[in-house]
């Protein structure tokens, strides 16, 4: 859905949305499967005529400051057999893996690039105090084979797919890409996603939400991989609920999907943490806005986010257990020879649950029911399920429907702290804690979300003490998981001295939860007299 602007013509240069936008999902598959794919379902039964091939060389422009990606702007010239295409494309913002972007695109002579026509492209970053259209020059490079064809899953819909076989170059650095991109020409998005959810059917392709000009600047920057945490939401209070909803979901399923490949590959912890952590986000985004979302809408996809969060939460907790508490007790543990079998015995288990992680993340009903998700945020079609009640709050102002939802969940966390005893900190104790431990995490989830819609001073104070009496109480919940951890370490097994190891473990436990609240007092007094930003 690319447009091509003359010189001498200029779009709104105020409103973006006024400017072309292609839609796409794409999706990576093994280069072995590459050439077979035409000739299977689902495109063997759709193609009406034979794939064109090409051989495709792309330049990517930018200044040496790489102003155009700080902007979300992506730049190049691209060879399509003797013609030359100028094209540029803006950044989109998180959706699941559907990229919906404005493009824009011009025919240029002889393979140089067209600064003039840039001025008029509607785009503030080209217009006069945007980039320096003079200091442009090649950063990275593009080169893969393309087979392509255009098809009618249904009356009405054309879909654009292409599949590329290549790699993006930057100097001496080269990653391989193959891919298949499903670019909608005409129709609605039902089509496209049924076609995604067939194709992800087949062994080993997947949802992929890297762009080529996206890797290319990784390997300019030299970026390595590492875990993605979540970041603060850019959120409008000009919005509905409904579109502060969206932004949220779509930002957390980001997060996921870009600790997946972490997950799968690597062997840091970390990728399995953050994409727990975007799971219990993504959860939390569905539990702030359950009261303007009809009941049963989205019941499948949270039985499955439950379920899929949970497996990500054994893994976690077998990860602290061996690289933290372990070792930890290791230290007032020298006189027991039996901690290296306990050690073999925990590290077995921990792989053992990072391996039913990584079997979900490469199944088929994980990509499909990603797909899925995607696929009803974007059709947004859960209003004409509402009751009165859920129209009348989905209705709200987002800073008048946050103020309501954060105002209640701090109350609730307050009147279940006061009632708490804190002059009696010890084992009897431990379940009201655990509680409030579990809403006190479900206010600051709520909190993080959705203080992007108040701009004042006090937030960042406020978050800040949630935060430390979160993690309080989560070192408790830390200690009491390591002491349900500790029993799977010996079943059968009735050597006293084994036994007394698991004895000696269990108690620098309690010991842990013991001293894990010494803090409590101090901390949930200065929370208690935080100001609420909302």
């Amino acid at each position: 859905m690319a447009a091509s602007f003359p010189i001498g013509t200029s779009a709104n240069r105020a409103d973006k949305s006024a400017l072309p936008v292609e839609t796409e999902l794409k999706l990576s598959l093994p280069a072995a499967q590459a050439k077979q794919l035409w000739k299977v379902p689902p495109l063997s039964t759709l193609l009406v005529n034979k794939p064109t091939r090409q051989r495709l060389f792309s330049a990517y422009y930018d200044t040496p400051h790489l102003d155009l990606h700080k902007r979300g702007v992506a730049l190049r010239l691209r060879r399509h057999g003797r013609r030359w295409v100028q094209t540029v494309k803006t950044e989109s913002r998180p959706s699941g893996g559907l990229q919906q972007r404005v493009e824009l695109e011009v025919v240029v002579p002889r393979g140089v690039l067209d600064q003039e026509w840039l001025k008029h492209t509607g785009l503030s970053e080209f217009s006069d105090g945007g980039v320096a259209t003079n200091a442009l020059g090649i950063i990275f490079t593009t080169e893969f084979d393309r087979s392509f064809a255009v098809i009618e899953p249904e009356e009405g819909t054309r879909v654009e797919v292409s599949i590329d076989q290549g790699a993006v170059v930057a100097g001496t650095k080269r990653e391989p890409v193959c891919e298949v991109e499903l670019e909608l020409k005409q129709g609605e998005l039902g089509p496209l996603f049924d076609l995604a959810e067939q194709l992800v059917a087949l062994p080993d392709i997947r949802i992929e939400t890297v762009s080529k000009a996206q890797r290319g600047y990784r390997l300019v920057a030299r970026e390595r991989p590492a875990p993605v945490k979540a970041i603060s939401s850019k959120l409008s209070g000009s919005a509905d609920v409904d579109a502060v909803f969206k932004t949220l979901a779509f930002e957390c399923i980001a997060q996921m999907q870009a600790n997946e490949h972490g997950v799968l590959h690597s062997r840091d912890i970390e990728y399995v943490h953050q994409a727990r952590v975007a799971l219990r986000r993504l959860r939390s985004v569905f539990s702030v806005f359950s009261t303007a979302l009809p009941k049963s809408h989205f019941n499948d996809q949270l039985t499955w986010l439950r379920d899929t969060s949970r497996m990500l939460g054994v893994a976690r907790d077998w990860d602290v257990f061996v690289t933290e508490f372990l070792p930890d007790a290791a230290n007032s543990m020298t006189g027991y020879p039996e901690l290296a079998e306990l050690t073999k015995t925990a590290g077995r288990l921990c792989a053992e649950a990072r391996r039913r992680v990584r079997m979900e993340l490469v199944s088929t009903d994980y990509e499909i029911q990603m797909l899925r998700l995607t696929r009803m945020l974007h059709a947004q079609d859960w209003g004409r399920d509402r009751n009165m009640k859920e129209q009348e709050i989905a209705a709200l102002a987002p800073k008048a429907f946050a103020a309501s939802i954060l105002g209640r969940s701090h109350r609730k966390v307050v009147r279940q702290g006061k009632r708490l005893d804190h002059s009696n900190l010890n084992r009897s104790n431990y379940s009201g804690f655990h509680q409030l431990r579990i809403n006190i995490k479900k206010l600051r989830y709520a909190s993080e979300l959705l203080a992007p819609l108040f701009a004042n001073k006090s937030t960042r104070k406020y978050l800040a003490n949630l935060a430390d009496l979160q993690k309080i109480l989560g070192q408790l919940n830390d200690a009491a998981t390591a002491a349900n951890l500790i029993d799977r370490l010996a079943p059968g097994n009735d050597d006293p001295a084994y036994l007394q190891a698991i004895a000696h473990l269990k108690g620098y436990a309690a010991a842990k939860s013991r001293f894990s609240l010494s803090d409590f007092n101090s901390v949930w007094k200065k929370f208690v007299a935080t100001a609420a930003f909302w």
